[in-house]
């Protein structure tokens, strides 16, 4: 992926996109902001400190899922360029099973620390609102998913998935597109190749 914007760039939009901020605040931020690159496959462990925190994704692609008993993974969402990773990752889900991120691509994220963000909000206490405004707009994005998931069959939730996000269609395996429609994924492959 070309990009125009620099990675601490990409972040003050994402932040800007979310609330007004000082151009002392955008400072403090950027020199607080930390970049890292994750490998393809990698799982983002939340009980690293370094992890702990609020991340945005600069360059790449992850998904997020869920692990039932028998050990098979359903993919609960895709998390993409100038998105914030969901803050739920690692919480528990109401079986007592954990929300999982798996990096499917390399992946550059642009961090805040736990420990970062609680220095921030003591010199600028209006920026404490930030997670929460983060935390509402995927809340929006989980309820426009969870909507298209009563609305439509499986068949018609993937042709919706790639209608809503063209960018991604290309990017996702098989294996983990047919896990968040609600396919098997030799179902979704005979769906691919009708279309086509």
């Amino acid at each position: 992926m070309n990009h125009t914007t620099q990675p601490e760039k990409a972040f003050q939009k994402a932040v800007e996109s979310l609330m007004e901020c000082s151009p002392a605040v955008h400072t403090t931020i950027l020199k607080r902001l930390r970049v890292r690159t994750f490998s393809r496959k990698e799982i983002f462990a939340t009980l690293d400190p370094f992890q702990q925190g609020l991340h945005l994704i600069y360059e790449g692609l992850a998904r997020c899922y869920y692990q039932d008993a028998k050990g098979r993974k359903t993919t609960a969402c895709f998390v993409c360029e100038t998105q914030f990773l969901p803050l739920t990752t690692g919480a528990p889900d109401a079986t007592g099973g954990a929300l999982t991120l798996e990096f499917l691509e390399e992946t550059t994220v642009m961090t805040l620390t736990a420990e970062d963000l609680a220095e921030l909000y003591r010199q600028h206490p209006g920026l404490s609102q930030l997670p929460y405004l983060v935390a509402q707009r995927q809340l929006v994005r989980q309820e426009m998913w969870l909507r298209a998931f009563r609305l439509y069959s499986s068949g018609e939730l993937l042709m919706w998935f790639q209608r809503e996000y063209p960018c991604l269609k290309d990017r996702i395996a098989n294996k983990h597109l047919a896990s968040f429609v609600g396919l098997a994924p030799e179902s979704l492959s005979r769906l691919r190749a009708k279309k086509k």
